[in-house]
């Protein structure tokens, strides 16, 4: 049986964090924290860090996210974009889906946030039937079983889980041109605060299970979901 493949521009995981100090490719603008107890904490869906929204970085990604993390899309942040090198992945049968798994690690500067994108949808062929245009109808669409069927998404962070449910949905948000046509995104993602000095753990989990899932897949699966787990390490300095 011919290896399924995912259609990565329509519906696909955003490549969760790539080791960005040793290939020194992306550049955090850190700040002053005091992270205390509050070390690694996903922040409230509201959260606003420099100004930017969930709708916000959403349009900021849209390009790089539907590249395959192609680096000549990546905007400039004042926070660290978690992302990974889609070669890194390994991609296995998982009974009538697949798994994505992988591992990797970086170096930040202390006082650096971050921003975790998890699981994104656009409206490049092939898509799951329905894409929305408004915030209402896209939480129905993502979350819902009889489209994209979003569930269990979680952050761990040293061992302690937080779901990302629906609030941390952003878009729909009309983009620049997406690789394959499409112009409309939506990102399931959240920002972090400051991890404390030291090493540190972050897993990703995570699947879509709705009734479209197949339609983005050649030959069809019915499921996808990932695995992921980085090691964080934050120094005074970096090196």
């Amino acid at each position: 049986m011919a290896k399924p493949a995912v259609n990565r521009s329509s519906i696909r995981i955003v490549l969760l964090v790539a080791v960005t100090v040793l290939l020194g490719l992306v550049s955090a603008t850190p700040i002053a924290a005091n992270t205390g107890s509050h070390s690694g904490r996903v922040l409230p869906p509201d959260a606003h860090p420099f100004g930017y929204s969930l709708d916000r970085i959403t349009r900021d990604l849209a390009v790089f996210s539907s590249s395959n993390n192609d680096l000549k899309f990546l905007p400039d942040t004042p926070f660290q974009v978690l992302y990974a090198d889609p070669d890194r992945f390994i991609v296995t049968a998982d009974g009538t889906g697949l798994l994505f798994t992988g591992f990797n690690s970086f170096t930040v500067e202390q006082g650096t946030l971050f921003f975790v994108p998890l699981w994104n949808a656009n409206d490049t062929p092939p898509v799951v039937p329905g894409f929305p245009r408004s915030a209402a109808k896209a939480k129905t669409y993502f979350f819902g079983a009889a489209h994209v069927g979003a569930r269990d998404f979680e952050i761990i962070i040293d061992g302690k889980s937080t779901p990302i449910g629906s609030r941390y949905l952003g878009g729909p948000v009309k983009t620049a041109p997406l690789p394959g046509g499409g112009n409309h995104m939506i990102t399931l993602g959240a920002f972090l605060s400051p991890l404390a000095s030291g090493v540190h753990s972050v897993t990703i989990r995570g699947g879509v299970f709705g009734a479209g899932i197949p339609a983005t897949t050649d030959p069809p699966v019915d499921f996808l979901r990932e695995d992921i787990t980085y090691t964080v390490e934050v120094v005074k300095h970096r090196r």
